[in-house]
């Protein structure tokens, strides 16, 4: 029993059933014992290709579930290389610091007209980091950001591949989700570990995007490209939800 414990906690003995694939878990209160979770194998083909089984829907959102607090992300390229040095010497509100252990990164500062902080890189490209604004805002905030580098010594500077790659909003549903049935009907879908997290993931392929589910009823769209998509998937997940209302 003693040598079938031991090497029970490195590997599995036996192949389950249905070629499945099997992980070992150690467990942290009893680190000499383990437990074998089985997850099938279609599992893992649905992060890699994206399932999209989810029955067609025409039923528009309730009025009172819409999507709040907007953070958009975004990016652009100057087309030009960039001196970090000699722009955060000229600039207000920048920082540079070229022994950073994550590579030279001239991050600068704005309030006006909201909160944000942009990131330059020397090869020309520039992150505009999550803040409160739609999406042409941020365009007009990235064209003052490559005007402002083009005023420090960079005439070739050029706004350019202008794109909003990250969106994320919430909306509450109205009514408790049970995320136990939930993840046990739609399972190619979600990723439901509620030891590590009271949220479920639930990942759609189009549109293109992760929600992250709350059993209150709160659910965080993220990864959307843009406000259309990020409606389309509530629109699409909520008549799901909705199934399992408590």
């Amino acid at each position: 029993a003693g040598a079938g414990a031991g090497a029970g906690a490195g590997a599995c003995l036996a192949e389950p059933p249905g070629g499945a694939v099997a992980q070992w878990l150690p467990l942290v209160a009893a680190p000499a014992a383990s437990v074998c979770r089985v997850i099938p194998e279609e599992h893992d083909a649905a992060f890699a290709v994206g399932y999209d089984d989810i029955p067609p829907s025409s039923e528009e959102l309730p009025p009172e579930v819409t999507l709040t607090g907007v953070t958009m992300a975004a990016t652009f390229h100057l087309r030009c290389e960039v001196n970090l040095q000699e722009c955060a010497m000229q600039l207000r509100n920048a920082t540079y610091n070229p022994r950073c252990p994550n590579g030279s990164v001239l991050r600068i500062r704005l309030v006006d007209p909201t909160p944000l902080c942009a990131e330059f890189w020397p090869g020309g490209e520039a992150c505009i980091k999550s803040c409160k604004a739609n999406a042409e805002e941020l365009r007009v905030i990235a064209r003052r950001l490559a005007r402002m580098i083009q005023k420090c010594g960079h005439p070739n500077a050029k706004f350019s591949a202008f794109r909003v790659y990250n969106l994320q909003a919430q909306a509450r549903l109205g009514f408790p989700v049970r995320l136990e049935a939930v993840a046990k009907k739609w399972e190619r879908h979600c990723m439901y570990e509620p030891e590590v997290t009271n949220c479920l993931q639930f990942f759609l392929a189009e549109p293109r995007c992760s929600l992250q589910i709350y059993g209150t009823g709160t659910v965080a769209v993220k990864g959307a490209a843009g406000m259309p998509e990020a409606q389309e998937a509530l629109r699409k997940v909520y008549p799901l939800l909705r199934e399992f209302s408590r």
